[in-house]
């Protein structure tokens, strides 16, 4: 694999930090607060927040709905999103800043942190998008 995702499994099949050195969850467990360590695509450009909000977005987008776009329903609003009853903008996921990332819930799911391991939620790098549809 030549992508990492916020989180991943080890080899003994334990949850480790990836790209995110730290994530904040809310006492109600429904906001995830990802905190990105310094890491660079192969071209040397960094790996930011915005990355992983765009990259998402377009998975849940109807004009580029991703296979799987089923694993995003438990973030705020992407069901609806994807849909088409919704905005984009209405996604529960929003890069604070670069190395910033909130993801809002639409209900407690304790898996989460898990499913950011999975290729499905990998980053994409937002300045390759070469796509005629940008979010």
């Amino acid at each position: 694999m030549l992508f990492d995702g916020l989180m991943r499994f080890d080899l003994n099949g334990e949850l480790k930090h990836a790209i995110a050195y730290d994530v904040q969850i809310s006492q109600d467990e429904k906001t995830y607060d990802f905190f990105l360590r310094p890491a660079t695509w192969s071209d040397g450009e960094e790996i930011t927040a915005y990355d992983f909000e765009h990259a998402w977005k377009r998975s849940i987008t109807p004009k580029t709905l991703a296979h799987g776009a089923q694993n995003f329903y438990f973030i705020k609003n992407a069901e609806a999103i994807i849909k088409g009853e919704l905005p984009i903008e209405t996604a529960g996921i929003t890069a604070i800043d670069a190395k910033h990332l909130k993801v809002e819930l639409q209900y407690p799911a304790p898996y989460f942190l898990e499913y950011t391991a999975c290729s499905v939620f990998y980053p994409v790098p937002k300045h390759l998008d070469l796509s005629l549809i940008h979010i």
